[in-house]
């Protein structure tokens, strides 16, 4: 699962700099697009450093994130 984070993450950040509109939907998706990023970015940094220490809060944790930029990924607003 550590490999499938920073694909999603490397997906997802393109996703976000290619985004426009002004409408109220458009607006919107950009910005649950991007709090999920930093999430799963924060996320893969802890477990870059170490802290996360409890192995099932640990899977918990990247499987959360990789599903959360996953369905927002394939989510059409």
């Amino acid at each position: 699962m550590n490999g499938y984070l920073p694909s999603l993450l490397a997906v997802a950040e393109h996703r976000l700099g290619r985004m426009s509109g002004s409408t109220p939907a458009a607006l919107r998706e950009h910005d649950v697009l991007a709090n999920t990023v930093r999430h799963a970015r924060s996320v893969h940094l802890a477990e870059e450093c170490g802290e996360l220490t409890n192995p099932t809060a640990r899977l918990h944790l990247l499987a959360g994130a990789c599903r959360l930029l996953h369905h927002n990924l394939e989510t059409s607003w």
